[in-house]
């Protein structure tokens, strides 16, 4: 059961054991857990959707810019694990 003020959600284990090898072969990213790395996931996920849904793009190119690094750096490790 959840910790109070949290609720569980469900995962493909296909998805939950790729994150764990990223946790395992990077572990310079500071993630502990399977459960920091989606809850810092989900948290980027939001900004990106809340930036392009508010406009920054037109306000702030350099903040865009750093969302599109990010999505660059994910595509990387994924590549990395599927070798």
């Amino acid at each position: 059961m959840p910790p109070k003020n949290y609720k569980g959600i469900t995962l493909p284990a296909e998805m939950v054991e790729r994150v764990k090898e990223i946790i395992e072969t990077f572990p310079e990213m500071g993630y502990s857990s399977v459960s920091e790395f989606v809850k810092d996931a989900i948290r980027e996920k939001i900004v990106i959707i809340l930036c392009t849904r508010e406009g920054v793009k037109e306000q702030e190119p350099d903040m865009l810019e750093i969302l599109e690094q990010v999505e660059k750096l994910r595509n990387l490790i994924s590549a990395k694990l599927k070798e």
